[in-house]
């Protein structure tokens, strides 16, 4: 057997990309903001896809026993994944617009949003997704290799399977996976903390505060030293299924935020008062910074999005495909465009309403995301594919959600977004690489060979 030679740079290239990432949203987060205007392009090219020729091929392979879904049920499953990342996205504008005040006067966050992502950058993400769907579903289902991020971007580099290039695009897109999962839910966690402060009407301390840091320090420590394994375990043990485990963790921690919150906001300034000094203001910078976070959060799932959007096509044709995942957004944009004085935003005095919304999203994504077929994937950071099979262990993954939703949590909680925006950009820019080169091979395969039809 083959002892594969040691790659002892891997860790320090990717230390490296953060770094640089971190450079970048400090001294040029005016430049990284404007940039995401150029995903406009991947629409355009997304729609001139479906005019060649290249978008008859159908995504199976021959003798290949492809996944039997209903066309219905495959319109579904996409009107479903899109309905909930949107919801999720309205969950988290609201939760940083209301759920912890920093001295701003609310404008409307989702609106505003929204309109830049669809009006202004181009039917954002949505172009990006399909041409992924697309390199996705010609390299796993139509030629038949492996559908993980280094074989999406060998057209582009010529990496070869297991060196150094190679292992770094599969290691940063899991580390994307993760994160975005456990933002994700961390958000919607701390949105269910921020509604439940308004439902009994409890103070909630929050900010930079020193006591709120001494704490996060505590369960940081604690979280490290493996307090998660012992319910993780009992749970693996009673074959409970990963949604559920994941709900049960995700409720804890949000009664735990709230009950500690609640604490800290009764007693520090009565025994504490020295504690109480915290951040009254945002960084001047913030807006900025809230431009690139939802960039990078939506751009997070293309992935995740991609791979269940060609998983679920198979059979049809990439036009098809690429068609149905651009149908819904374009028809948000359309009536956007024509109605820019639409105002979907609830009165901060009946933000009750918003339970609802968070808890769909938290459902959509769940159930998609975290059945116990697709665990042992989304741990591998790949596309399941007919003739791939992998041992469901669920365990780490589960683990290393649970420990970043944590993290998560506790950096909003001391800064709302600009902190975890922050830190997000960082960790998710190298993946962000590998995904714009990921969409530059796929064409450079369509050009370069002749794709029968």
């Amino acid at each position: 057997m083959k002892i594969l030679p040691k790659h002892q740079y891997l860790r320090s290239i990717y230390y490296g990309f953060m770094i640089a990432g971190s450079i970048l949203i400090f001294c040029f987060s005016y430049v990284i903001a404007y940039s995401f205007r150029s995903q406009i392009i991947w629409f355009v090219l997304a729609v001139l896809f479906m005019l060649t020729p290249w978008a008859n091929r159908k995504i199976s392979v021959a003798g290949v026993k492809i996944k039997s879904f209903s066309w219905i049920t495959r319109v579904g499953l996409t009107f479903l994944l899109q309905l909930g990342l949107m919801l999720a996205f309205y969950t988290i504008c609201d939760v940083t617009e209301f759920g912890f005040p920093n001295n701003y006067v609310p404008y409307y966050l989702f609106q505003t949003s929204a309109l830049i992502l669809l009006a202004h950058w181009g039917v954002f993400p949505w172009g990006a997704y399909a041409l992924l769907a697309v390199s996705l579903s010609y390299v796993v289902y139509i030629k038949q290799q492996s559908g993980n991020m280094s074989a999406l971007i060998r057209p582009a580099l010529k990496n070869i399977p297991m060196d150094t290039v190679s292992l770094a695009a599969d290691v940063w897109t899991k580390m994307g996976i993760l994160f975005t999962l456990a933002t994700t839910l961390a958000l919607i966690a701390m949105q269910f903390v921020s509604l439940l402060g308004v439902l009994f009407h409890y103070p909630i301390a929050y900010g930079l505060r020193l006591d709120i840091l001494l704490l996060l320090f505590v369960v940081f420590k604690v979280i490290q030293d493996g307090i998660l394994n012992p319910p993780l375990n009992w749970c693996l043990k009673r074959r409970w299924p990963p949604f559920l485990i994941i709900l049960s963790f995700l409720m804890l921690m949000a009664f735990a935020v709230w009950l500690l919150g609640m604490f800290i906001g009764f007693f520090s300034p009565k025994y504490t008062p020295v504690l109480t000094t915290h951040a009254l203001t945002l960084p001047g910078n913030w807006s900025i910074v809230w431009a690139i976070f939802m960039a990078m959060w939506w751009l997070g799932w293309a992935p995740l999005s991609a791979g269940m959007l060609a998983y679920i096509w198979q059979g049809y044709r990439l036009r098809t495909m690429v068609f149905f995942i651009l149908l819904l957004p374009v028809m948000i944009t359309i009536f956007t465009m024509l109605h820019p004085e639409w105002v979907m935003a609830i009165d901060l005095k009946n933000r009750l309403w918003n339970f609802l919304p968070a808890i769909v999203a938290l459902g959509i994504i769940v159930g998609l995301f975290f059945r116990t077929q697709p665990i042992s994937y989304l741990f591998k950071a790949i596309l399941p594919a007919p003739t791939q099979t992998y041992q469901r262990s669920p365990k780490a993954f589960l683990k290393n959600i649970a420990q970043l939703m944590v993290f998560m949590m506790g950096m909003y909680w001391i800064n709302s977004a600009y902190a975890m925006g922050v830190i997000y950009f960082s960790m998710l820019f190298p993946m962000e690489l590998s995904l714009l080169l990921a969409g530059v091979a796929v064409f450079r395969s369509f050009l370069k060979r002749n794709v029968t039809i």
